[in-house]
This record gives structure tokens, C-alpha cells and sequence, in this order.
């Protein structure tokens, strides 16, 4: 064959040759440097619609979480130390015969008996804290230090009722799913365009255990990011798997308060639930330069059965949380978490008109 011919078929063998090419396998990992600082904003819905006995109830909640990530350390193997920061904590929600309950750490309330505002006070109580993770190079958090304590405080500043009410989102599983929704969920192994992985997790959400399994797929890759898809269940655990995590189904957490019978019915309860038709779905982009979350969506959805407190039967609860993950900068984030002039106006005039009222009130 000449020269000429070869010219003639090297685009051909090209066009042949680039997808042998797509498939080489790429080494992923958390690969942030001693010393990054990034910022994220993470937007929860939760929607739960309720059937006790005939009744029909809606819940429901939007909570925005503004944090500061600081890498502070890169071991040999790839596993990073951080300190994460709960910098705003705001938003709002349903409950019902309360109505909607507003909170902003921004602006607390100085309700601190028990109702809405100590409801929203439990909300809002991780704001200003900061936690020192471990996390591995493929983006799992191995641990986070301080939780215990942090919720604890949580619990008690949310009152007797708020901390049994927000069990689901005031314990460690919760928190350490946000924290680790800041890194890309990345294969163990290097893995091609195309290729899957997979992560399962059983952990006890106030009292009741659940397990999940997602599988991921490496759907597209280019110089500056990854992008993942995500589809998997959530089902409820066995006993031997939840039995693994005794810490997260312990009395505080799963109770928020002394033991009596109102909180032993409120324990069995959520031990006997079970969910079915438990669905994950979503994306997620990834930054090629650290690891860290470009901007992710997932929606988990699930259906909830469990004993009516009132007899006489189940109670339904149909359940569906979105959350979208995007970075920010460092003037959004921390300019977000500082109450805007005319909120503090508001705020700062709202209490002078109590300190009037209670002024009054002694006078007469």
C-alpha cells in the first residue's frame, strides 16, 4: 500500500479508533488541595401527605442550607480532613393545626417555650457550627466529629414536641447525607464513560430503619467536569443491617426527651414502619479540578405505613424530597448569611413592639 492510500484511509481508521478512545478508563477521585475553600447552597423539599384513619393531613417543608468547605489536609492514600460550616440555615414549613412556621438563623426566634418558634429555633440550630469531617477519595465521609453534641443542642432548643416532630431531619444520618452531598459520589476504581457503580447505605432516621441502594453511571466526561446519573431504592432494613448502626437509633435521637408513654408509642411506631415503592432518581456534575459538587438534583420518593396512634389500623404517608446542591462564591455565600437591612428593620421593630406590650402589660 503507498503512502497516498494510507492518507486516503486515516481519517476512516480515526473515526474507527475514537470510540476505543471514549472508553479509557479514568481515574476519579476527590483530588481537592490542602487548602480549598469552596461554598454551596443545598435546597430541600419535602412533601408528605398524610391518611390516618380517613383523615387527611399535608406536611411539608423548604429548608435552604448555606455552608463553607475548607480542605485541611490530604493523606498519602487520598483521604481529606475538612471543616464544613453551617453558615444560614432558613426557610419554612407545614404542620399540622400550627399552620406554616417561618426560621432564619438570620433572625431566631426568641420564642423558646414550647411551639412554633422553638420548633423553628430546632430548625435552625446547626447554623454557625462547624464540623471536622474524614472524608475518602471517592467522596464517602468516613466521619464527622461533634454530631452528637450539635444535635443534642438542636433537640433541646426545638422543645419537647419540636425535637420528636423534627426526628427525621435532627439526627446523624441526615446531617451526614449533606455534608456528603458536597462531594461527587465517584467509583472506587477508574472506571470509563458508560461504566456503573454502586453505593448502599442503613441508617436509622428517628427510629425508623432505612436502607438505600443507588446506582451511578458515568454518563459524560470532558476536561473541566463529570456528569453522573443516578437511579436507585430505598426500601426498609433488615434488622441484622440496622442493627449495624445502633449509635443512630439510640434514646435521645429517637425520642428527644424523657421516657413516658407518649414517647414509648411515638418509638414503636416508627419501629414498625415500613416503606415501599421507594425510588431515587437524579444527576449530578462534578468538577474534574477537586471532586466537589458542581450542582446536583435527586429526588427520593417513597410510600410509609406504620400503626395509627389513634387504633384501629394504619397509618399512610406518602413522601417525596427534592434537593439541589449548587457551589457558590464566598461574597453570596456569606453576604446570604447575614439578615438584609430591611429584615433587620423588621426584626429590631418586632422587638421593641413585645418589649412594649410586656412593658404594658406589668403596668396595668
Amino acid at each position: 500500500m503507498n503512502p497516498t492510500s494510507l492518507l486516503r484511509l486515516s481519517p476512516i481508521l480515526l473515526a474507527a479508533l475514537a470510540p476505543l478512545a471514549a472508553q479509557a478508563k479514568l481515574d476519579l477521585r476527590v483530588s481537592a488541595p490542602k487548602g480549598t475553600t469552596a461554598w454551596f447552597q443545598s435546597k430541600t423539599k419535602m412533601e408528605s401527605s398524610i391518611d390516618m384513619g380517613g383523615q387527611q393531613m399535608e406536611m411539608g417543608n423548604e429548608t435552604t442550607h448555606t455552608f463553607a468547605l475548607e480542605i485541611v489536609d490530604v493523606a498519602a492514600d487520598g483521604t481529606l480532613t475538612a471543616n464544613v460550616k453551617f453558615l444560614r440555615i432558613h426557610g419554612s414549613m407545614t404542620v399540622p393545626m400550627m399552620g406554616d412556621i417561618d426560621f432564619d438563623s438570620a433572625t431566631p426566634s426568641d420564642d423558646d417555650d414550647e411551639g412554633p418558634g422553638a420548633i423553628g429555633n430546632g430548625m435552625v440550630a446547626l447554623a454557625g457550627k462547624t464540623f471536622a469531617i474524614t472524608v475518602a477519595k471517592n467522596g464517602e465521609v468516613q466521619e464527622v466529629k461533634g454530631v452528637k453534641e450539635a444535635l443534642a443542642e438542636a433537640r433541646k432548643k426545638a422543645g419537647r414536641m419540636g425535637a420528636q416532630m423534627l426526628g427525621g431531619s435532627l439526627n446523624e444520618g441526615a446531617l451526614k447525607r449533606q455534608i456528603e452531598g458536597l462531594f461527587g459520589k465517584l467509583p472506587a476504581e477508574p472506571t470509563a464513560v458508560g461504566g456503573k457503580w454502586q453505593r448502599e447505605t442503613n441508617q436509622a432516621s428517628h427510629g425508623v430503619p432505612v436502607a438505600t441502594a443507588s446506582k451511578y453511571t458515568l454518563a459524560k466526561a470532558d476536561d473541566a467536569t463529570l456528569e453522573l446519573s443516578i437511579e436507585g431504592t430505598v426500601s426498609t432494613a433488615t434488622a441484622e443491617k440496622a442493627a449495624a448502626k445502633p449509635a443512630e437509633n439510640g434514646k435521645a435521637e429517637a425520642r428527644g426527651g424523657d421516657d413516658d408513654d407518649a414517647d414509648s408509642t411515638a418509638r414503636q411506631m416508627m419501629e414498625k414502619m415500613k416503606i415501599s415503592n421507594g425510588k431515587i432518581a437524579g444527576k449530578e456534575v462534578v468538577a474534574r479540578k477537586d471532586g466537589l459538587v458542581q450542582r446536583s438534583e435527586s429526588t427520593m420518593s417513597m410510600d410509609m405505613s406504620m400503626p395509627s396512634p389513634m387504633g384501629g389500623g394504619d397509618m399512610s404517608i406518602t413522601q417525596k424530597t427534592t434537593m439541589v446542591i449548587e457551589r457558590s462564591t464566598k461574597d453570596a455565600a456569606e453576604g446570604g448569611a447575614k439578615p438584609k437591612a430591611e429584615d433587620k428593620k423588621a426584626e429590631d421593630k418586632k422587638g421593641e413592639d413585645k418589649k412594649g406590650e410586656k412593658k404594658g402589660d406589668g403596668g396595668k
